[in-house]
């Protein structure tokens, strides 16, 4: 230690041990680290024929019981129930509005989710009593979407449907001059 400071608290000694105990205890938690992910690796490969065992078995309870629910739960198996298809016709979108999108020639639609939608359909037309109907269709599985490629000062005419394991009827159309 430099002679302005000839006894210094903490010590050099102290400061030694202290950076010491901090390198062991690191060196142990790294060390505990491996140690983990050597076990969760082990977990993981057990889980794994875990499965591979109760998926031979319910392979071979299926094939033998030829799908008698009572034979099956004898096994000691659950029988699940076929899940309830909803084939009511979806609602049609509401609240569809049609905004100036972040770019020229750009417009964003967004309207409100319909429950059981996966996705939702949207097409344009600059004249929608047209006997060219309603061309182009956009996907979407969020209740909004971003039409580009519009030719501004232009007005388009949108309209929305979802589709679920039915398709819904389509929303009234909403209208924006493209910018």
């Amino acid at each position: 230690m430099p002679p302005r400071f000839p006894t210094p608290d903490p010590t050099p000694a102290a400061l030694s041990d202290a950076a010491k105990t901090l390198e062991n205890a690191a060196a142990d938690a790294l060390t505990k680290r491996q140690v983990a992910k050597a076990a969760t690796a082990m977990q993981d490969e057990k889980e794994s024929e875990l499965d591979d065992v109760l998926t031979r078995l319910a392979s071979h309870v299926e094939d033998k019981s030829l799908g008698d629910d009572a034979k099956i739960e004898t096994a000691g198996f659950n029988v699940r129930q076929p899940a309830a298809r909803h084939t009511a016709e979806l609602a049609a979108p509401a609240a569809v509005s049609a905004t100036q999108g972040d770019h020229a020639g750009e417009i964003d639609l967004a309207w409100d989710r319909v429950p059981r939608a996966k996705s939702y359909l949207t097409q344009r037309t600059l004249d929608p009593a047209a006997a060219s109907g309603w061309p182009g269709a956009y996907v979407s599985t969020k209740s909004q979407v971003t039409v580009p490629g519009l030719e501004g000062g232009k007005k388009y005419w949108f309209r929305v449907k979802a589709v679920g394991t039915t398709e819904g009827a389509w929303s009234n159309p909403v209208a924006r001059v493209a910018g």
